[in-house]
């Protein structure tokens, strides 16, 4: 599904987001990245995958740390019973955020 979004900021800015193909990205390199962790699944992950991938249209050209508290008490409200705990949500969504981003084009 791609999903796009005007950027308020910038009326000519729009983001574009294929979130099956970030999530099929993140189910083949998962097991790699910095925030996993032996016995964890990718579907484990995927919550806050998606999670990133909400926030990232809603609060583009925001810096993460900046709607990090927001984002806890989502995922907080809306998956209780998460394997994982907020501090290893919260580097999932970094990554995913963080991969999003634009290249510096210098």
């Amino acid at each position: 599904m791609l999903v796009a979004i005007d950027v308020l900021h910038d009326s000519r800015a729009c983001v574009v987001l294929d979130r099956e193909k970030e999530l099929d990205f993140w189910k083949a390199h998962f097991a790699q990245a910095p925030f996993h962790q032996p016995g964890h699944a990718f579907t484990d992950y995927e919550p806050a995958l998606k999670l990133a991938y909400d926030a990232y249209l809603k609060y583009h050209g925001q810096r993460f740390e900046e709607v990090a508290p927001q984002l806890r008490d989502v995922f907080l409200r809306d998956h209780p019973r998460s394997r994982l705990d907020w501090l290893q949500v919260r580097s999932v969504v970094q990554a995913a955020w963080l991969r999003l981003q634009p290249q510096d084009q210098d």
